[in-house]
């Protein structure tokens, strides 16, 4: 008996197995890998975000410094002024400068003596009265004089002083220094007292009210149709205009250099911190997962599902940033894989299929 029984299960045992019921690659795939989502609009701005900060328009800030030694007699401002250009502010006295002002005082009055000696001398030789050397070395006399009255010249007018400034040094000893430009005191470091030196800090510093420019760092290009704005530190954003003034790549880190300028007049003070945001996407920009799109031959693409199965949709790239993208090319709900690199269709067909 238990032979027979052996027998029986012997013979069983070499029948084929049941065949399960055949299904569509991408649907049983679908059913176990792939995680579908719903195309949404972008909402992540901060994936076209950059660091940025305001520089100084021409006349949007300036430094009060001296070009020769003196001392402090008076400060007559102090940080958080309103100022006007020609404003007095501080008030040195620079014994240089009156020496200058004295040297080429008495440099213009011999100068204009020796150039009518040399006159007078020129008409002489003419009529051959005179030697050449007599009024050779009368005319290097005047060259000299001439070159003492520039040497003078020159100081003067690197401190910045006019005929009027330097009458009033000679007068009374004092030099004036005046704000440049409008705008707001920074800082003052000038004190009564105090030796103002060349190459020291800057006595005054001064803040002007023309509006700055911003200059952003980008790691990847902004697409175009982006609105963007600049969000300092501290106060109210600021709408930019849509096109760069000028673009230029940073050598140290490779970074895009993208310079906006306000969209509208605005009070924006110069190296004020903040960053660079996006005030509105291009139009038909959704966000996607960076890993739900794939690379082909023909571009990038996303694998869209279609009814029980799926097809590749290419989609330009607008933006990566992290594990997120900007892309243009879906629609609104539109079904696409989470993971391209898990869905059917990113992987080669196997053997046999």
């Amino acid at each position: 008996m238990k032979r027979v029984v052996a027998l029986a299960v012997l013979a069983g045992c070499t029948q084929p197995p049941p065949v399960p019921p055949t299904q569509p690659a991408d649907n049983a795939a679908s059913s176990v890998e792939t995680r579908w989502l719903t195309v949404t609009p972008a909402t992540d701005q901060a994936i076209l975000e950059a660091t940025a900060w305001t520089v100084a328009a021409p006349g949007g800030a300036a430094l009060l410094t001296t070009t020769v030694r003196g001392r402090i007699e008076r400060v007559l401002t102090r940080a958080g002024d309103r100022v006007h250009a020609g404003d007095a502010l501080v008030v040195l006295r620079a014994p240089e400068l009156v020496s200058a002002v004295a040297a080429r005082a008495s440099a213009q009055k011999r100068i204009t003596a020796y150039e009518k000696h040399v006159r007078e001398l020129t008409s002489l030789r003419k009529d051959g009265l005179l030697r050449a050397a007599d009024l050779f070395q009368v005319e290097a006399q005047l060259a000299d004089i001439q070159a003492e009255k520039s040497a003078a010249d020159a100081i003067l007018r690197g401190a910045g002083l006019d005929d009027r400034a330097a009458l009033e040094v000679q007068q009374t000893g004092l030099w004036t220094l005046r704000a440049p430009i409008d705008g707001v005191v920074r800082a003052v470091t000038a004190e009564m007292g105090g030796l103002a030196e060349p190459g020291a800090p800057p006595l005054v510093q001064l803040v002007g009210d023309r509006a700055a420019r911003v200059e952003a760092h980008l790691h990847q290009v902004l697409p175009a149709g982006v609105r963007v704005r600049f969000e300092p530190t501290l106060g109210p954003s600021v709408d930019l205009q849509d096109a760069a003034t000028a673009t230029a790549i940073d050598p140290q880190d490779g970074s895009l250099i993208r310079w906006f300028e306000p969209a509208a007049p605005t009070d924006l003070p110069s190296n004020l911190r903040g960053r660079l945001v996006v005030a509105a996407l291009p139009e038909g920009a959704f966000q996607v997962p960076a890993r739900a799109l794939v690379q082909r031959p023909d571009g990038a693409a996303v694998v869209l599902k279609q009814g029980s199965g799926a097809v590749f949709r290419r989609v330009e790239v607008l933006a990566v940033s992290g594990t997120s993208a900007i892309v243009r090319g879906v629609q609104k709900a539109d079904v696409i894989a989470a993971e391209a690199d898990r869905s059917p269709l990113a992987r080669p067909p196997e053997a046999g299929q």
